[in-house]
């Protein structure tokens, strides 16, 4: 079942990590960024902070493309697929550690929701596969709602906090790891 999860600081993502001023902006998006973001719809998934930065980057996309400047740069069918292999790839984790909370509504041309440390990202008209169809008639997509928040429009903020906020748990993630390194003894 995909229900958010107990609210922890983390989940506070937008009252945290951006400030007011930020939220209540336009932001232009830069082509630095647009171009950080196709490299980063790529990554692999190993804990939630990734999926963050793969989301927000997806959502910079969606923003970009409505842009003049991108439109020759960027499809729809490649964020689409994007959103649509993460969300999938979401689902079908064993223990759901990378969402707080997924469903699809199919009555609102099937728009996935998505919400990754408290942020909720929704996209429309995502693929469908197997997995997806399976989701979708499964009593695990508990039809929720929209927060009413349209990230588009700070697309780029959210985007280099996310990426910022993964760079700082990976580095505390290796920190705390102990690494056991053979010892080289000359004969």
């Amino acid at each position: 079942m995909y229900i958010v999860n107990e609210l922890t600081s983390d989940n506070l993502f937008l009252s945290k990590h951006l400030p007011d001023t930020v939220l209540n902006a336009n932001q232009e998006i830069i082509s630095d960024d647009v171009q950080l973001a196709l490299e980063k719809i790529s990554i692999k998934v190993h804990n939630k902070w990734d999926v963050l930065v793969l989301f927000s980057a997806l959502n910079l996309l969606n923003a970009a493309i409505k842009n003049r400047q991108y439109k020759n740069r960027l499809s729809y069918q490649t964020i689409k697929g994007h959103a649509t292999r993460i969300i999938g790839y979401c689902i079908t984790a064993k223990s759901n550690k990378y969402l707080d909370e997924v469903f699809i509504n199919k009555d609102e041309n099937y728009c996935a929701y998505a919400r990754c440390l408290g942020l909720q990202f929704s996209f429309h008209n995502i693929g469908k596969n197997d997995t997806i169809n399976r989701f979708i008639d499964s009593p695990d997509n508990i039809i929720g709602s929209w927060d009413k928040i349209k990230l588009q429009p700070i697309a780029s903020a959210i985007f280099r906090k996310a990426i910022e906020l993964q760079l700082e748990k990976n580095k505390l993630c290796v920190k705390n790891q102990s690494i056991n390194v053979p010892v080289l003894r000359s004969s």
